[in-house]
């Protein structure tokens, strides 16, 4: 992992463009475990974040290309990889689908894309009087896409994410690991006049899996879906835009994945509002969320379009 991200002709200030912005690597945001068999049992000892303090090097980018903007955030093409930079309310999702890429270390360029860092900054340590490109001419805005609970006083965070909902608390169906609640992203709230600025980077993709699709493209989904589950991974929101073609590039060659024993050609992205569970401390509910991936495609993540059979 880099200690230092560059990004190239991001920022305008005073007028002009500076020639790059410099973020330092960020702790990401655990996340709670959910459907535990046995609620004494702790979070497994990979859960914590990794510490930033052991990375080194530079990376260096430029942003050449908006290729999407969604609700937390716009995504461009930077040279061969890519850049996912938050919107200024959303740093602390952005810093959970962070977590989950370092929980997914093993299906990395796999069966997800590969990730190389978290990265974040101030708006002061940028300069006085900026502008920040990504958050320029935004299409998507929070107004559009959230609502506020009425009971959002009882929420550690306004960019609360599903492990925050009081009532889902009181249900007793997830247990807050102490690598979530003494995380510094826990009570993160935006703040208007020292916005944070965060950009995930990763492996740049092709196109999404729209349209008509065959068969064997579901198969070829739902075999990258098992690779999620026997991590204990849900990604609660699959959808054709999140499910990305592989394409081979300087940072993307292909990797044959252990499990299956072919090169997948999809990619799952978007993790900021999945939940993870230990695969070893699973109750019976749990085991039919996170292994029935054939379950899940045929009847949650209904807007796949697999209707050519042959």
């Amino acid at each position: 992992m880099f200690s230092t991200l560059l990004i190239h002709d991001c920022v305008v200030g005073d007028g002009a463009r500076t020639t790059s912005i410099t973020l330092r690597p960020s702790p990401s945001f655990p996340g709670a475990v959910w459907f535990q068999q046995d609620r004494a049992q702790p979070a497994p000892a990979t859960w914590g974040p990794k510490d930033p303090s052991n990375f080194d090097g530079t990376l260096e980018l430029s942003l050449v290309e908006r290729i999407s903007e969604g609700r937390i955030g716009v995504t461009y093409a930077a040279d061969v990889v890519s850049a996912v930079t938050a919107a200024p309310e959303f740093s602390r999702s952005l810093a959970r689908e962070a977590w989950f890429y370092e929980q997914m270390s093993s299906l990395q360029g796999i069966s997800v894309p590969l990730y190389f860092g978290f990265f974040t900054s101030t708006a002061p340590d940028v300069a006085a009087d900026f502008g920040f490109e990504p958050w320029m001419d935004r299409k998507v805005l929070f107004e559009d896409t959230d609502t506020i609970p009425d009971n959002i006083d009882q929420y550690p965070s306004a960019d609360w994410l599903t492990d925050d909902v009081p009532e889902n608390d009181d249900q007793e169906i997830y247990e807050n690991p102490p690598s979530k609640l003494d995380s510094p992203w826990y009570k993160w709230n935006r703040d208007a006049a020292k916005p944070t600025i965060s950009v995930l980077v990763l492996e740049l993709l092709g196109e999404p899996c729209t349209g008509w699709k065959t068969k064997a493209d579901k198969q070829a989904v739902k075999e990258v879906m098992d690779d999620l589950a026997e991590l204990g991974v849900m990604h609660d929101n699959l959808t054709p835009w999140n499910t990305l073609v592989f394409k081979p590039s300087p940072h993307g060659e292909a990797r044959l994945c252990p499990r299956h024993n072919v090169v997948h050609p999809w990619r799952i992205i978007d993790f900021d509002r999945s939940t993870m569970a230990d695969p070893n401390n699973l109750n019976e509910y749990g085991r039919r969320m996170v292994t029935d991936t054939q379950y899940i495609l045929d009847n949650i993540a209904v807007e796949f379009e697999f209707w050519a059979w042959q």
